[in-house]
């Protein structure tokens, strides 16, 4: 019974266009949350029986690409890579707008990819970890709402940063740790801290930051343009 009240306050919701990440009855392990296997189960309770949460947080990639376009960062004829592309909703916002040269949606969870390869089917969606070594390099990269989830953030960002083209676009996004209450999250960051976490170790790089209102919190959001 509760499992079903969970999925019919998700649902509400989601037709109402009112952001939600996660409903728990329990305290929340965020180590043990973010492992490969909570993770895929999670995508798997959340999204395989009610595709009307697959639109969730695609207000959120509008705002990010109409960010990109205000400062007229094309997309079209240019490789994109989504790391830690969940079910693939950018992937498909981003094809049904742009016309990409090449589109790869990289992602942990193998429940994830599999839902993935349904929402975005023109997409290359593979498996990835931000703690390995990158084979390929991109124009673009986005890697939004993922950061907060790692245990170690800043080899995640080196890693981003290897993943790029010399003049790429590098497209974050976090929570904004003021207002972020998830337990499954494992990192906190203000807009404050989240600038100087960028900045310390990145000097070399050119990087604006912002942030995005949601219904009830805020996304903090950077554009990283590489040397």
């Amino acid at each position: 019974m509760l499992q079903k009240i969970k999925f019919l306050i998700q649902t509400l919701l989601t037709k109402l266009n009112i952001g939600i990440y996660y409903i728990s009855d329990t305290q929340i392990d965020p180590l043990k949350h973010n492992s490969e296997k909570s993770l895929s189960q999670h995508y798997t309770d959340t999204y395989s029986n009610n595709k009307t949460l697959l639109l969730d947080r695609v207000g959120l990639f509008e705002e990010i690409v109409n960010l990109m376009e205000q400062r007229k960062i094309s997309i079209n004829d240019r490789t994109v890579c989504d790391a830690g592309c969940g079910i693939g909703s950018l992937l498909q916002l981003i094809k049904e707008k742009y016309k990409p040269s090449e589109l790869i949606g990289l992602e942990y969870s193998s429940a994830a990819r599999e839902i993935a390869k349904q929402v975005s089917p023109t997409a290359r969606i593979e498996t990835f970890d931000l703690y390995e070594e990158p084979k390929e390099r991109f124009d673009i990269l986005f890697c939004l709402e993922t950061l907060e989830h790692l245990m170690y953030p800043e080899k995640a960002l080196e890693t981003s940063f290897r993943m790029a083209n010399p003049g790429a676009h590098v497209i974050l996004s976090v929570p904004d740790g003021r207002m972020d209450t998830f337990g499954g999250h494992i990192n906190f960051w203000s807009p404050q801290s989240w600038k100087v976490f960028l900045e310390s170790p990145n000097k070399h790089v050119s990087l604006e930051t912002g942030l995005i209102k949601e219904d009830f919190s805020q996304v903090n959001w950077t554009i990283i343009k590489m040397p």
